[in-house]
């Protein structure tokens, strides 16, 4: 495993698919970001109150970041305090469904990392991500990965997000969507992600390497 990494292809898969098998209310096209993934995470880890935030137009190139912040009239230090909020700030001027995406994959992050030190770390590390401007260098890794390759953080959560907003069990009308034929716009629309998401997962090899990690998966 190489400085970073913090698990496989394979992991990221059947993560995603135990996390849909243990909450199957989310099988529904779209699938529900806000409110309903929110309610999980809140109920299944340690993050019992999450905050998702507008920002300033100042800042509209940001898709989506993670920040510790503290509740009000509170002294609290925020990175050794337990009462330090998670806070998801967006961009006003990203669509809706980039918002969705951005927010999913946060939440995601967070049920991934379980505790409030890999949260901290998050938070200070990717202050300011931008994720539009990340996709494509994410997404262009696929055409090389392999189901067994390890993936960095950002690699693994994006996984994730895609795995959770594009159901293994939808993939079959995904697929004859593709084959109507549909365009990617009009797909993403029915999915609620953003078209380029669509795009990155029929052109950049995910689909065949998603669909090989998806055969290995068995539910615990």
């Amino acid at each position: 495993m190489r400085d970073g990494d913090v698990g496989r292809f394979i992991d990221a898969v059947a993560l995603a698919r135990d996390f849909l098998a243990q909450n199957p209310q989310l099988i529904n096209i779209p699938v529900s970001v806000n409110p309903e993934i929110t309610r999980i995470i809140i109920a299944t880890t340690p993050f019992k109150k999450i905050k998702i935030l507008e920002t300033g137009t100042g800042v509209s190139k940001i898709a989506g970041m993670l920040l510790l912040t503290k509740p009000a009239d509170s002294s609290i230090n925020l990175l050794t305090d337990s009462e330090a909020i998670p806070t998801i700030l967006l961009s006003p001027t990203s669509t809706k469904c980039w918002k969705r995406f951005a927010v999913c994959k946060e939440l995601m992050h967070m049920y991934i990392e379980q505790d409030k030190k890999g949260l901290e770390e998050r938070a200070h590390k990717f202050d300011g991500e931008c994720i539009i401007s990340n996709l494509q260098r994410i997404s262009e890794a696929f055409w090389t990965i392999k189901k067994e390759d390890e993936l960095n953080g950002e690699q693994f959560g994006f996984v994730v997000t895609m795995e959770v907003l594009l159901p293994w069990d939808s993939r079959e009308q995904l697929d004859v969507m593709k084959k109507t034929p549909l365009s990617n716009y009009q797909i993403a629309n029915e999915f609620k992600v953003p078209e380029s998401i669509i795009a990155r997962y029929f052109e950049s090899g995910y689909d065949e390497l998603s669909r090989e990690a998806n055969a290995l998966y068995t539910p615990k």
